[in-house]
């Protein structure tokens, strides 16, 4: 799946969400906002959940990152990443070519 020019705001749980038990799931996520969400802004759960984020700010959320069950954030370093509750982090960075 991909996000692209779009803002998510304002939702009572997760902005964006990529969750997986056994097959792949995907979402890139490019120019986009994810503010003012009362979970994460940006979430992935389970081994195979995979979010290439780049373009993008993340803020005012109550977290701005979350990976758990092995998902994976890869960022392309250059997100804007601020004003949340807990921060996060991406889980790794791909090479802006």
């Amino acid at each position: 799946m991909e996000v692209r020019d779009s803002s998510v705001a304002r939702s009572t749980g997760t902005g964006i969400f990529a969750l997986t038990d056994a097959s792949r799931a995907g979402i890139v996520i490019d120019r986009s906002t994810s503010t003012l969400n009362g979970g994460s802004g940006i979430s992935v759960s389970g081994a195979n959940a995979l979010v290439h984020l780049g373009n993008s700010a993340v803020r005012g959320n109550n977290v701005g990152l979350s990976a758990v069950g092995g998902g994976q954030i890869l960022s392309y370093q250059n997100n804007q990443l601020d004003g949340n509750g807990v921060e996060g982090a991406p889980t790794g960075v791909l090479t802006l070519k």
